[in-house]
């Protein structure tokens, strides 16, 4: 009886589901198309999540911000182009934080600071001018105490730096230089690298996310997470080239230079696109192009917050028709939002947003 009952609890424990006994290490939960009746929704590329789920939507086209409820339907507008009070040059990253929304005015050099004061009620609280400081902004990532933008920047006219710079109410405080960011050597002169790399790929897009006092960083070539803390300026670095990632970088002609392959697309490369961080993970997002369904994939790096590798993943449902994926993490919650588009044409698509769980376990 006794051998016949530790045979039972062994099969039992054998035909129970995989995804019992390995979880996965994202999981789509639900689905929010969005919906307008009064408007077409253009060309949504950066979005926010409020803690009770409401969505507020960068529409680039149309340079106004949407703001959608729950269940994707559209509660209010605001914003346009034009040079006005509450008009947009160019509204492009934006982050939030309870109970504040922070958004970038590309052309002018702005950002705007929010105050959420009802459910889809937006209070503009100040204006803080970046100035010529920056040539273009790379993103942005606020913590409801603290603005940090990432950008090339020009000090004294003389040292040039893509830095992460901390803001208050217009003071600088460089964070990183670019040569660190890049995983340059000393001596290496990154101006030369970059623009070695954009001829051959084009603009070398940035990432950043903060969780307590570290910033986590990533650019779009690599996938060499630099994170830095605040407080002391330490930095380190860590990554690993996986098994679904693809290195647009081949190999160096020289210290300064990138060199690609004999012939090559974009298509034929991993593009970094994102980098999320909790007290739990830190979580490294980029994507592959799948010939046979003509689009995107986008796949999940998770790390420990100290750099260990963890687990990569497929996430599932996703297929993006741009070369850019449109994401935002709750860190509180644990929730990953990814926009996702039917066609990847201005003003001709259907958007919804896919929720996924995260788990680390």
């Amino acid at each position: 009886m006794k051998n016949w009952t530790k045979r039972r609890v062994i099969f039992f424990i054998i035909t129970l589901s995989p995804s019992l006994l390995f979880p996965e290490i994202i999981k789509l939960v639900n689905k929010v198309p969005l919906f307008d009746p009064k408007q077409v929704i253009t060309y949504p590329q950066f979005f926010s999540v409020t803690e009770d789920e409401v969505f507020i939507v960068n529409d680039t086209k149309d340079h106004v911000i949407r703001i959608f409820n729950n269940r994707g339907e559209a509660q209010s507008t605001w914003g346009g182009e034009g040079t006005g009070k509450g008009a947009f040059q160019g509204a492009w990253w934006n982050d939030y934080s309870k109970p504040f929304f922070v958004l970038y005015n590309l052309r002018s050099g702005l950002l705007y600071v929010y105050e959420r004061v009802s459910t889809t009620n937006f209070v503009l609280r100040d204006e803080i001018p970046l100035g010529k400081n920056w040539s273009e902004i790379d993103g942005i990532a606020f913590d409801n105490r603290r603005i940090f933008v990432d950008g090339p920047l020009r000090i004294g006219g003389i040292d040039i730096s893509l830095s992460f710079l901390q803001i208050s109410r217009g003071a600088i405080s460089p964070l990183l230089p670019a040569a660190i960011r890049y995983g340059l050597k000393q001596g290496q002169d990154y101006e030369k690298v970059v623009t070695a790399f954009a001829a051959e790929f084009g603009k070398p897009f940035g990432f950043i996310d903060i969780y307590g006092d570290t910033v986590y960083s990533v650019w779009i070539g690599e996938p060499r997470i630099t994170s830095t803390n605040i407080l002391t300026g330490r930095w380190a670095a860590f990554g690993e080239l996986t098994k679904n990632y693809v290195p647009p970088i081949i190999h160096y002609i020289n210290p300064h230079e990138f060199q690609s392959g004999p012939s090559w697309r974009k298509e034929d490369y991993s593009w970094i696109q994102g980098v999320f961080a909790d007290k739990r993970c830190v979580g490294l997002l980029f994507i592959n192009f799948d010939k046979d369904a003509n689009a995107w994939r986008a796949f999940l790096q998770l790390y420990t917050p100290g750099g260990k590798f963890l687990k990569e993943a497929k996430v599932p449902e996703y297929l993006g028709y741009m070369m850019r994926l449109r994401y935002f993490y709750d860190q509180e919650q644990g929730f990953l939002y990814i926009l996702k588009d039917d066609k990847g044409t201005i003003g001709n698509s259907k958007y919804e947003i896919l929720k996924f769980r995260i788990n680390i376990e």
